[in-house]
Formats: C-alpha cells, sequence, structure tokens
C-alpha cells in the first residue's frame, strides 16, 4: 500500500460546472423542498494532536474537542445544522464509523446496537459537490465521488488532516490510542487523511506526527436525502481492471499488439467488454521515446470517470501540473480503486515523455524502469510518482481516455443539395456523415454507407448533402418530420460513430423540394433544431374554420396535407399561393388537437416537411378531482392521442406511473368523453395523499404540454 503525506498546493485552477438538473416534457411537477443535504467540509483551522488546546474546542478534550471545533466552523459558514457535526476521529473506546451514525462504541460491537448502524450520509462539499455516498458505500465499496478539497470558507486545504481511522471506519490499530486520544501533541505518529484522494485513502492515506499542525474532517451526521443528479455526459476516462509488466504486449488483452499500441488495445478491449460507448476511441495515457501521451490525445475538452465524475475540464488540466479534479481510480465496469493501486504513464506533469518507459514499454526486466503515477491522486502524482520503478512489477494498471471526436449542435440548417459544415474535437480524416431523418416512425437512415467530406480538419467536416438521399427506394426523397440526426462515423477510429447532433432540415427550391418556414406567421420554435424534440413545430395554436398562412419556398402548383389525431383531413386545395406563400381553409371539423401539415408540389409528388402544430386548442388541465377510483381531468385539447402523467406516491416514493411505455402506448388508458374532459381508473398501489395530473399531446414537447399549474393537484383518498 502506497502512503504519503503532503505539503504542497492542492489548487484546481478552472471553475467547476454545477450540474444542471433538466426536467423533461415527462417529468415532475413542482415539488415541496427536500431536507438539506450533509454536508462535510475540512476546517479551514489547525492545530495539533493535542484538540484542547485548538481555539474553537470550547474547554473541551479529545474527541469532543473535535466535535466543538467542527460546531463552530459549520456555525461560523452557516452550514448545515451546526451542532450535528461531528469530527471525522477514532479514539480507542470509540470508531468513526459509529459516530457519524449519532452513536459512540466500536463498530465491530455494533456500536452498542443490537445491529450494526447504517445508512449515514450521502454527504456534499461546501461548493455542492458529491464527496461521498452511504459511509458504508464509502467503506465498503469505495464509492468516494470527488476528494474533500473544500474547507468551510470555500478555500483549498493544503494537507492532509487527522483521522486516527483506518479505511473500514475503526481507529487505526498500529497507531492506537490516536495522539493519546487526542490529547497529545508528542506522540510520533498518527494516521492521516488526504484531501486529494477518494477511496480508502480519505480517511488512511499514511501517517504523520501528533506534533504537527493539521486540519480535521467534519462530517454532519445522520443519514440525508439522496443525492440531486451530477453525472456529466462527456468522454470517459477509467483505470484498467488488469494489471501487468512493463511489456504491455504480454498482456492478455494486447491483441497482438506491442509498445503503446498494445496499452491501446488493452484499453479498447477492456472498455468493449465493459459496454463502454466509443469504446474504439479509447487510447492509454502513455509516453515512449519518441512520443509524448499530450500528443496522442487529440481531444480537448471534458473527461469524466464511468460514474459520471469530473476529472478534467480540459486537456490543460492534464498537463499542467495542477493536477485532476478527482482521480481516475475507476475501472470501465465501475469498480473504485484505492490506496494499492499504481499505472505506467512514462509521463511528467507536463504531459510529455519521462526517460523511463520500459524500452517503448517493451521491457519486463527489473534492471529497466518506467515511469508510474498514482491511480486514487488528483494530484500531479497521477501521472508522475516514481519516475523509474521495475518494470517487472506486475501491479501496475493503465490510464484509459476517450479520445473519439464530439460534434457541436450545427449553427446552420441541413438544407438538401448544399455543403454542410459540422464543428467539433478530434475529428479524424477518415470520418463519414450519417444522416438520419426523422419521421412520426422512427428515424430513417438515408446514407447508409455515409458521405464523403470534402474537407476534413481535425475541429471541423464539411460535405454535401446528396439529393435524392443516396438511401433509394421511397426514402430517397423524405423530408420527414423537417429534423435530422447527424454522426460522423470514424473509418480510421474501428468506424466509431460520434454521438449524434441535430438540425432542422431544409429543401431547397431549386431542386423542386418545397420548405415550411412559417404556420400563421410564427416561424419554426427554437426547439426544432433540438435533438430532445426532434420535430419541426410552431409554437402557436391554428384555428379551425379560417385561413392558414404557410410561409417557406418552393411551392408549386402545391397542395395541403394536415395529419390530425384521425388521420390526414387532407389534401386540402389552397384558396392561393405564390412560390413561397401558401393560403388554405382548416376545416371546420378538424379534429382539436395534435396536427401536422405539409405542403406536397404538383406533379412531382414531392412532400415538404411536415411541420407540427396545435389545431383548435391548446392543452391544459384546469382542474382534477376523484370519485371512488374515477379520476376526473377537465381542461381543454383532449383528444385520442392524449397521454397522462400522474404524479403519486408509491411506496413512499413520489413516482410518475403514467406516461409512455418503452412501446410507445400509454401507461395510463383513458376515455376520452369531450375535448374538455377525460377519466381514467385510478392505478393499483398509489399511496393517499398529493398527487398531480400532467397532460400531454403529440409530439410530446414543451408546448403541448399541460405544465405545471396549479389545476393538475388533486388530493387520493
Amino acid at each position: 500500500m502506497r502512503t504519503r503525506s503532503r505539503s504542497h498546493s492542492l489548487a484546481f485552477p478552472v471553475a467547476v460546472p454545477r450540474a444542471i438538473a433538466l426536467v423533461a416534457v415527462l417529468g415532475a411537477p413542482p415539488a415541496p423542498a427536500s431536507a438539506a443535504q450533509k454536508i462535510a467540509f475540512v476546517t479551514s483551522v489547525t492545530g495539533n494532536g493535542n484538540l484542547s488546546t485548538w481555539a474553537n474546542a470550547g474547554g473541551h478534550t479529545g474527541l469532543a474537542a473535535g466535535d466543538a471545533i467542527c460546531q463552530a466552523r459549520a456555525q461560523a459558514a452557516s452550514l448545515g445544522t451546526p451542532a450535528n457535526f461531528v469530527a471525522w476521529l477514532s479514539d480507542s473506546n470509540t470508531d468513526a464509523y459509529c459516530r457519524v451514525h449519532g452513536f459512540t462504541g466500536k463498530k465491530a460491537n455494533k456500536c452498542g446496537l443490537a445491529q450494526l448502524p447504517t445508512g449515514a450520509g450521502p454527504w456534499v462539499r461546501p461548493d455542492g459537490y458529491p464527496f461521498g455516498a452511504t459511509i458504508e458505500q464509502m467503506i465498503d465499496q469505495g464509492v468516494v465521488y470527488a476528494p474533500m478539497r473544500v474547507t468551510e470558507t470555500a478555500v483549498t486545504p493544503t494537507d492532509g488532516y487527522f483521522t486516527g481511522t483506518s479505511p473500514e471506519g475503526t481507529v487505526w490499530g498500529p497507531f492506537s490510542p490516536p495522539c493519546n486520544n487526542w490529547t497529545s501533541s508528542s506522540v510520533p505518529e498518527v494516521t492521516i487523511g488526504d484531501p486529494l484522494t477518494t477511496t480508502d485513502a480519505w480517511s488512511y492515506s499514511g501517517s504523520g506526527g501528533c506534533f504537527q499542525t493539521r486540519p480535521l474532517l467534519c462530517m454532519e451526521k445522520g443519514a440525508g436525502p439522496a443525492l440531486a443528479p451530477f453525472a456529466v455526459s462527456a468522454r470517459e476516462a477509467f483505470v484498467t481492471n488488469s494489471s501487468g509488466t512493463g511489456n504491455l504486449g504480454s498482456w492478455p488483452n494486447a491483441q497482438g499488439a506491442t509498445g503503446i499500441a498494445a496499452g491501446d488495445a488493452i484499453c479498447r478491449t477492456e472498455a468493449g467488454m465493459a459496454g463502454r460507448k466509443h469504446a474504439a476511441t479509447f487510447k492509454a495515457w502513455l509516453s515512449d521515446a519518441t512520443t509524448n501521451a499530450s500528443a496522442r490525445i487529440l481531444a480537448d475538452s471534458v473527461w469524466v470517470r464511468v460514474d459520471g465524475v469530473l476529472v478534467a475540464l480540459a486537456k490543460a488540466n492534464l498537463t499542467n501540473g495542477s493536477g485532476l479534479f478527482s482521480p481516475i481510480n475507476q475501472n470501465a465496469s465501475g469498480t473504485y480503486f484505492g490506496n494499492s493501486a499504481d499505472a505506467w504513464t512514462g509521463t511528467l506533469t507536463t504531459g510529455l515523455k519521462s526517460t523511463n518507459t520500459c524500452n517503448g514499454w517493451s521491457s519486463a526486466l527489473a534492471g529497466v524502469l518506467g515511469g508510474e503515477g498514482i491511480v486514487n491522486d488528483a494530484s500531479s502524482e497521477w501521472t508522475q510518482f516514481f519516475s523509474g520503478t521495475a518494470c517487472s512489477d506486475a501491479s501496475h494498471h493503465l490510464y484509459c481516455l476517450g479520445d473519439g471526436a464530439r460534434l457541436a449542435q450545427p449553427a446552420q440548417a441541413a438544407v438538401i443539395g448544399t455543403p454542410i459544415t459540422i464543428t467539433g474535437s478530434a475529428i479524424t480524416a477518415q470520418s463519414v456523415l450519417k444522416v438520419f431523418v426523422a419521421t412520426s416512425s422512427g428515424p430513417v437512415d438515408v446514407a447508409p454507407n455515409g458521405i464523403d467530406p470534402t474537407n476534413v480538419t481535425s475541429t471541423s467536416w464539411t460535405g454535401t448533402l446528396p439529393w435524392p438521399w443516396p438511401v433509394g427506394g421511397a426514402n430517397a426523397k423524405l423530408m420527414g418530420n423537417g429534423f435530422v440526426s447527424l454522426a460522423l462515423v470514424q473509418k480510421d477510429l474501428g468506424f466509431d460513430m460520434t454521438d449524434a447532433v441535430g438540425a432542422v432540415l431544409y429543401g431547397n427550391a431549386a431542386k423542386s423540394v418545397p420548405t415550411i418556414l412559417s404556420l400563421a406567421t410564427f416561424g419554426l420554435s427554437a426547439t426544432s433544431s433540438d435533438p430532445s424534440v426532434g420535430t419541426a413545430n410552431v409554437e402557436t395554436v391554428i384555428p379551425r374554420n379560417q385561413s392558414l398562412a404557410i410561409g417557406g419556398g418552393g411551392f408549386s402548383n402545391a397542395l395541403v396535407n394536415v395529419f390530425t389525431a384521425s388521420g390526414n383531413i387532407g389534401p386540402l386545395t389552397p384558396t392561393s399561393q405564390t412560390a413561397n406563400t401558401i393560403n388554405v381553409t382548416i376545416p371546420a371539423n378538424a379534429p382539436i388537437g395534435p396536427g401536422s401539415v405539409q405542403v406536397v408540389n404538383g406533379g412531382t409528388f414531392q412532400t415538404s416537411n411536415a411541420v407540427s402544430v396545435p389545431i383548435g386548442e391548446a392543452i391544459s388541465v384546469t382542474g382534477a378531482s376523484i370519485n371512488g377510483n374515477t379520476v376526473t381531468v377537465t381542461g381543454t385539447g383532449f383528444n385520442a392521442l392524449t397521454v397522462v402523467n400522474l404524479f403519486a406516491r408509491v411506496g413512499g416514493v413520489l413516482t410518475n406511473v403514467g406516461g409512455l411505455n418503452p412501446n410507445g402506448s400509454a401507461k395510463i388508458a383513458l376515455n376520452i368523453v369531450s375535448s374538455h374532459q377525460l377519466t381514467f381508473t385510478r392505478p393499483a398501489g398509489l399511496q393517499a395523499g398529493g398527487a398531480y395530473v400532467q397532460a400531454i399531446n403529440p409530439p410530446f414537447i414543451p408546448y403541448t404540454s399541460s405544465g405545471s399549474g396549479a389545476g393538475g393537484a388533486l388530493t387520493l383518498p
């Protein structure tokens, strides 16, 4: 087990983005504020191992002095409930594990209870970022998300903190009683925790002297609410589960490769076995005599562990010596590594090659050296700890970083028959474009073999959208819902396909393909290019028995299709039209609810993009009540395609028992009495108390949802 104490700076120089929770149209209604998260922090004040000598000890000694210090600092910073804070300290009579549950005694004796207490935590740091899961998950599974590198005053601690505690949450036997039960500054050794590490080492990373000046780790005791979503979607980084000597070609997953290429093969094999996305894009963080690890990584963006915890905001954080936000101590399957793991790197803190690379990662000789990093470490020592370790050491792992292309959302519309440029990072020379046209029955791949570029750089891809589409057949002239998903297939990177970005899809008058750009003078909404929406739409309601103005281009002797909940009520003959405008009357008997408007050119029968728009009434919920087991909902815009969300408590947890099944069918069967009333039967298993009804029409986007107004609230008996 590698242990050490620190005295160097722990600064991470870039602001950390906070997680943003997005509530989708099928998401939850307004909810009361939940109980406050439990907080943990490192004290900004320091002292020696005789805690009674600290300024905030309040006349207490031993563990009681540690708790008084924590409570005083929490009070000063207005954190949590100050009286509930305890120091993460053990002594010969009481283990820290018991203390964070609010008890005394030894963990081995169940903290004096009939059963061992569980469930304390989870905790967040003062900056709101998650620190750890429940204490038993932190101890038994290593689920410690981010290093405890924040004091109560939101500054960075400069050294390890006193703990006297093992990774299991018990007093560390070899140094017990720690600092003579925290009353002495002369005991030569005591256990410390490291604010730059996570699994295990957060509690025990090594030892220091009781005479040294160090802070304390403070944790709010008891169980708290679950953590809010914090995972970030980005390129992933993990550490290999396998380990071996400096001869990487001898590792089982090397796939016959040697040197750095063997490292890449090992990473890609483990990523694939674990089901990681873009497995073919992973590269080992390795340098050799002719190659720098920093030059091998083309991407320059955010990396996260497989649990979604931030590792680095940019490539510079891998190479500027400031260290990582969190260590890369999780393998591709999600297992956390603690104190004992090291990784071959051959790479300095600058990302440049060291002089020791096991002869280009081909040697397992004891007399040949390889540079290494510490896996459970967020300082610069993650990549450079010992500059030279014997290449015969078979305990070393590898770091693996995703390096595939990531695309930016296009700023332009996708216009058929014209060039399109897609920007991003780490785009490779042999990338081809895949195009998926959105339709009411799902996306259609209209370029099965991809579209070749006319120009490629590492940050942009340019090519022409062909017309007709190369798919041929009935889909060769498909315009669908006026939306396309675009992705690059990197033929020179294992045919990996990037995550898709989206764009509105326009026709082209020069190709005799019409395009709808507005309905009733309302242009396409901003959500029309949103991949989570996936359909061109207009945020207005078109009235019945009135003329509808359609704006766009490429219209020629056109008719108009209007698709409704009851099917197509077209083709309708316009009352007037030009190449850019059409006026058509919407029938008085058009079904109320979701609609979609499409232009069909005469002679060629070429269709435009289909644009979604409500007909007759916007959807709303003005009231909800229950009589027996029948729930009655009043409002507007109800029709045969309406779906309801029903939020109620099941087993004590607020749950949406409505919405859609995976196959697209509604979970709750509705009886549509009229466009202003619907009923349904109360689903089984719902607890009495407050509930909420939300109604949504296709295409299930925010504008076609009843939202979260007060009318949807009801009380279940």
